[in-house]
């Protein structure tokens, strides 16, 4: 059944889509994996946060934004070559992830670093893509998902 969702798996077995795709998940992603930011066009102020702010900040400041605290697991920090930034719904920036660059800020919450500590030209982006490598590129659509604003995506 290929429109059956790990909802309906974790629906079927009495558990959560979380702990049905973290069971099951293996069984239906691809064999490569990027790590998907998605996130509204605003900017938001935390004091609390190490970044003091975060959202579509601008400038220098955006790739610190970017690389974020997320809850990326083991095996996505191991094998995603690429960080992919959607907002509002369209990819609007990758990252080549540095595969040593990435650091435990809070309890198994990480951030990056990208190859050359930014993101990916247009040329890059291309190559990537047309090797297999990168799922989407900027002007793609890339929906925000239910779960939060990081999600892999198995390709």
């Amino acid at each position: 059944m290929p429109d059956t969702t790990f909802a309906d798996v974790g629906d079927a077995l009495g558990t959560s889509r979380q702990a049905a795709e973290q069971r099951f998940g293996h069984v239906r992603h691809g064999k490569k994996v990027a790590a998907v930011i998605s996130r509204r066009d605003r900017v938001r102020e935390d004091p609390a946060d190490p970044h003091g702010a975060y959202g579509e900040v601008g400038d220098a400041g955006q790739y610190t934004s970017d690389r974020g605290i997320w809850p990326i697991g083991k095996r996505v920090r191991a094998e995603a070559q690429y960080a992919i930034v959607a907002v509002d719904g369209l990819v609007r920036r990758v990252y080549e992830l540095d595969p040593d660059g990435w650091s435990e800020v809070e309890s198994s919450k990480w951030e990056f670093t990208a190859v050359g500590n930014r993101e990916l030209t247009k040329d890059e982006i291309d190559a990537a893509y047309e090797a297999g490598n990168l799922p989407l590129r900027p002007g793609d659509d890339c929906p925000t998902r239910a779960g939060g604003a990081y999600r892999p995506h198995w390709f």
